[in-house]
């Protein structure tokens, strides 16, 4: 059963997934949880607490919640271990007090249209509404139209005119790329660099040197002594299970942002030129009249 869970883990990091993922976790707990191994009800756990933190963070839109309240429910149903059953308890009043909040932000005309069941769109899913109307700088360069003087060859300024509307154009082109580069962000870790993380297991010497209570922080479970942990390059540790999703979409360190590094040539090739141009603007900012450096 732990692929089964660890398979339901990673889909929890897809929105398209996670409320499936969410309901068949919730099945898991209320069916085979009691007959489960430790190992086993250690996995069901973590992708629970997983469940929480993004919805969190990235999944907060009512539906979301919805699944992850009943996965709440039947997890703290189920287990029995105390401080377990506590955080789940928690996550299970966030899930309430969102839905609850949610209820009674909505407007009354609004809540009256919806009915007992109001459609709520999950990503993939099309609209039934009217496409928007584009914005006018995207019609631009269907609209623009020559005047009757252009289209006989006359007037005096239709080159600089044609030449001025080309340049337009291809700084909105420009511009467009810029931003769809912004918003990617960055590119998943490199999987040669994720596969060399080292697994470290916990002792009564490794505890006392990251101190009571410290909790793998994707789960917020906190570790004992025997549990599995990965440790970043940073030397943070995480349960293995919890930081696979996440190195799958991002590239640092959870608590830190420590960089690790990617397969994307481009993105490299970005930040070393990023890095030396500040090294540059650092050299300049300590540069001292009559050409001296100041080394700091």
């Amino acid at each position: 059963m732990e692929a089964v869970v660890a398979d339901l883990h990673n889909q929890l990091g897809k929105k398209s997934s996670f409320e499936s993922a969410a309901t068949a976790l919730a099945s898991l707990f209320r069916d085979r949880y009691d007959g489960a191994t430790a190992a086993e009800k250690r996995a069901m756990y973590a992708a629970a607490c997983r469940a929480g933190s993004l919805l969190q963070s990235r999944y907060t839109g009512k539906g979301f919640w919805i699944a992850g309240q009943i996965l709440f429910e039947e997890a703290g149903d189920a287990i029995t271990d105390p401080q377990e059953q506590e955080n789940m308890m928690n996550w299970l009043t966030k899930a309430h007090e969102f839905l609850h909040e949610d209820e009674d932000n909505s407007p009354p005309q609004q809540q009256a249209q919806a009915g007992p069941s109001s459609p709520f769109l999950f990503e993939g899913q099309l609209t039934v509404d009217p496409e928007p109307r584009p914005p006018l700088w995207l019609l631009a360069p269907t609209t623009y139209h020559y005047g009757p003087a252009q289209l006989d060859g006359e007037g005096e300024h239709d080159d600089e005119e044609l030449e001025d509307y080309v340049q337009s154009l291809t700084a909105l082109e420009n511009f467009v790329i810029e931003q769809a580069d912004t918003q990617k962000g960055p590119p998943p870790a490199s999987k040669d660099e994720v596969a060399k993380l080292s697994i470290v297991r916990v002792t009564e010497e490794v505890l006392k040197g990251l101190g009571d209570g410290t909790e793998c922080a994707v789960c917020r479970e906190v570790l004992v002594v025997g549990d599995e942990m990965q440790e970043m390059p940073c030397k943070h540790y995480f349960h293995p299970l919890c930081l696979k999703p996440w190195l799958e979409e991002h590239n640092s360190c959870p608590v830190c942002r420590y960089e690790m590094r990617t397969d994307d040539h481009e993105y490299e090739s970005r930040k070393e030129r990023e890095a030396e141009a500040e090294a540059e603007r650092k050299g300049a900012a300590n540069a001292l009249p009559g050409l001296d450096f100041m080394y700091v």
